[in-house]
């Protein structure tokens, strides 16, 4: 078995702790998601990767959507936290309990969503602007 000489030995066990340091400070101070920025994510990965199911919007408690749909004879009752979306789309969500597109995971159809920033599960919305001014364009 070969042995190092000294000053090897000392410049292979500081390399050794300095490596060791540098991990313990990127870990320690590596940027954490917060709560919000999980939850979008959890979004976007259900969003891309999520299949469709029919579903009921039962109620509208604060920032929590409340829905529930069934899949191969298992009913689920699930909540969203709809926080990030404007205070006008919230309130206007409830115009009474609707039917409403679930998205789900399929290896987790318990993790789901109504809606996200990229889509859309909501049946019933308002024309846009630029379809009122279309309709009124060709009745008029």
């Amino acid at each position: 078995m070969p042995h190092l000489s000294l000053p090897l030995a000392g410049l292979l066990t500081a390399a050794i702790l300095c490596l060791s340091l540098l991990t313990l400070l990127v870990l320690r101070y590596r940027r954490r998601h917060t709560a919000a920025q999980k939850e979008a994510r959890r979004r976007q990965a259900v969003t891309r990767r999520g299949r469709l199911c029919d579903g009921t919007i039962n109620d509208l408690d604060g920032v929590l959507l409340l829905y529930s749909y069934s899949l191969a004879g298992v009913e689920y009752t699930a909540a969203q936290d709809v926080a990030w979306l404007p205070l006008e789309t919230r309130e206007s969500l409830l115009r009474g309990p609707g039917r409403v597109s679930i998205k789900y995971l399929p290896n987790n159809p318990a993790n789901s969503i109504v809606l996200s920033e990229e889509w859309s599960g909501l049946r019933r919305q308002s024309p846009t602007p630029y379809a009122k001014e279309r309709q009124g364009a060709i009745l008029g």
